[in-house]
């Protein structure tokens, strides 16, 4: 516990106030120790007008209590820096499930959109309609329509045909 924590729990718990006799803990402190029989007959007198002895015992007893209170402040702190790691690691969890649900959410309309052209009978690929088999032009997950590289149309349709291999193996 360092000497700055220290001093100033005990100002603060020194100042509690004493309803009863309108004084601080530490003053009630103070006037209970000017009277101890174990004061010294030669105790000078302070600046605060307590002897040096009564203001050192004081300090002791408030020295005390400080250290009986302090594994409790040290015990909640450890159990913030707790909440707070338990708060990130949640936080992580929580930020991870977002970007899943997005994904999934991506395609899921993918998969309504690849859905829905075959629902109106075209490639989706490709927008030609549908043939009853492959040797005859383009069925469900599968284009016939084989742009070259430098075909102005093969960036739009490979992108395409990414997302319908995309949402077949996202089913699986």
């Amino acid at each position: 516990m360092s000497d700055d924590i220290k001093q100033r729990l005990r100002n603060k718990i020194g100042s509690v106030d004493m309803h009863e006799c309108g004084d601080n803990l530490a003053i009630a402190l103070c006037t209970y120790l000017s009277d101890d029989p174990r004061r010294p007959e030669n105790d000078a007198e302070t600046e605060n007008g307590w002897g040096t002895w009564v203001e050192e015992q004081c300090n002791a007893a408030l020295d005390r209590a400080v250290a009986a209170v302090y594994p409790e402040i040290e015990a909640l702190e450890a159990r913030v820096a707790e909440l707070y790691r338990d708060n990130q690691r949640a936080a992580k969890i929580i930020d991870a499930a977002r970007a899943e649900a997005e994904a999934l959410r991506e395609r899921l309309t993918s998969a309504h959109r690849i859905i829905a052209s075959y629902h109106k009978g075209r490639c989706y690929a490709c927008g030609w309609p549908l043939a009853e088999s492959q040797e005859n032009g383009c069925i469900p997950g599968d284009c016939s329509f084989r742009p070259s590289d430098r075909d102005s149309a093969h960036g739009e349709w490979y992108a395409r045909m990414k997302e319908v291999d995309a949402a077949r193996e996202g089913g699986e």
